[in-house]
């Protein structure tokens, strides 16, 4: 493991970040799309109503204004869900990256306690002054006897 490792987790947590920029990026052009389309769909209708001979007032109006109204309120739920879904991607980056991290620290842990930095070379001494049965590899399995 080593270097290579952790720079895999940062190119990993980099790729992450951006995905999770591009979501946003999506739900904005969506967003600006389904306004288009309201805008389409009022035009449309205001050019029947104009055609037909119907005034722009009263329930022509109404439905106008609502259909406007509701073309805006799914442009901002499409804009919050892709920030909702970005939110989430960039969390997920750093809980990988953090449990990467946390998986590189046991693995160098456990790799250095298997090779004998862990077995009692330190000379420990206890409150009495004597040596501890760890600093005479007691955490080895050698117990000296005791």
């Amino acid at each position: 493991m080593g270097i290579p490792f952790i720079s895999q987790i940062e190119d990993e947590h980099k790729l992450n970040k951006q995905q999770a920029k591009a979501l946003e990026a999506d739900a904005l052009y969506n967003a600006a799309q389904r306004r288009k389309q309201g805008d389409r769909l009022v035009g449309e209708q205001i050019a029947s109503f104009g055609a037909s001979g119907v005034e722009l007032d009263g329930t022509p109006l109404d439905m106008i204004k609502e259909d406007r109204k509701n073309a805006e309120i799914e442009a901002m739920n499409i804009v919050f869900s892709g920030k909702m879904q970005s939110a989430m991607m960039k969390r997920r980056a750093s809980l990988q990256k953090q449990n990467a991290y946390l998986g590189l620290a046991t693995t160098a842990l456990t790799l250095g306690m298997s090779s004998g930095a862990f077995k009692g070379g330190g000379g420990g001494v206890d409150a009495a002054g004597g040596t501890t049965k760890a600093s005479k590899g007691y955490l080895a399995g050698d117990t000296g006897g005791y």
